[in-house]
């Protein structure tokens, strides 16, 4: 994050918007068939990364441009029995980066294909607690703590193309094509468990502009 906010404050055009990924059959079908997580924060459970997401970041220069992302979802559940209490939470903190190399410069009036290349992680966290546990019962809810911090991280990036075109002087919109890739490892004492996933995604983009005033530029000698 140290990165893009320097990056902001050197660049030619800080930039922040919005992707927007219309509900899809997909997504139909991962419910129905029960491919979410169960936690409500997971990687493919519609909260860290949810069908419409801002970015923010700038274009360095009139061909590159740096964005990120960032999605947090955090789940707790406390239970009051007389005087005993469980506490049980899970969360994920998913930070992401794209970087993006126009073809045209960002200062033409033409449509602006552009490429796009962009990582994320994943950064999961979970604990069981409780005022009465016996010392069996802390071992098995550090134990499957554990399991749920192992089952919900993990890391992945896409790789796609996209076009936009300035409809007002400070205002782009356009749509974004990219090919995505998710991967978690689960890993117990008896066994261990790689899930990969491949996919490809389809979304509208509208991006807020503020290129740089002509008195900021410096004076030529």
């Amino acid at each position: 994050m140290l990165v893009l906010i320097v990056a902001v404050a050197a660049a030619v055009e800080p930039t922040a918007g919005l992707e927007l990924a219309p509900f899809s059959r997909a997504d139909a079908v991962q419910v129905a068939d029960g491919r979410r997580t169960g936690t409500g924060v997971g990687e493919f459970d519609g909260t860290v990364w949810p069908s419409m997401r801002a970015f923010g970041g700038a274009w360095l220069s009139e061909r590159v441009g740096l964005t990120g992302t960032l999605g947090v979802a955090r789940l707790t559940t406390t239970t009051y029995v007389g005087e005993a209490w469980q506490s049980r939470h899970v969360g994920v903190f998913r930070p992401g980066a794209d970087l993006r190399i126009s073809l045209l410069k960002r200062s033409d009036d033409r449509p602006r294909p552009y490429g796009l290349v962009g990582l994320h992680g994943t950064i999961p966290s979970a604990r069981n607690v409780g005022s009465s546990f016996s010392p069996e019962e802390r071992d098995e809810a550090r134990r499957d703590a554990s399991v749920e911090r192992a089952r919900l991280g993990g890391a992945g990036g896409r790789l796609g193309v996209g076009v936009d075109f300035r409809v007002h002087q400070h205002v782009s919109a356009g749509f974004l094509w990219t090919g995505q890739v998710h991967r978690a490892v689960i890993r117990t004492t008896e066994a261990a468990s790689v899930t990969g996933w491949v996919g490809s995604e389809a979304a509208f983009t509208l991006a807020f502009e503020w290129p740089r005033r002509a008195s900021d530029e410096p004076e030529e000698r």
